[in-house]
């Protein structure tokens, strides 16, 4: 967001934050619809990763993903790992 910021003027970093807070499991309508965000989380929450645990666990920030439902109209799915 910082980054952009200096390229396109027009992107304002508070957008991105829900209350004051950044991160995957609380998400502002703008981080939802955010082409990195999806990119990153595509199909991420189709994964399970532990046992007790729901599907779209992120083990680095130990939270759950906030939007498990992304799917792209633009692009296609060409090559998974």
């Amino acid at each position: 967001m910082r980054i952009a910021k200096t390229v396109f003027p027009f992107v304002e970093e508070r957008d991105y934050y829900l209350n004051g807070e950044f991160g995957v499991d609380k998400l502002s309508d703008t981080m939802k619809n955010c082409l990195t965000y999806k990119m990153m989380f595509y199909r991420f929450g189709e994964v399970l990763i532990y046992n007790g645990y729901p599907t779209g666990w992120d083990r680095a920030r130990d939270a759950e993903i906030g939007h498990k439902d992304i799917h792209f109209t633009k692009f296609r799915e060409v090559y998974t790992s």
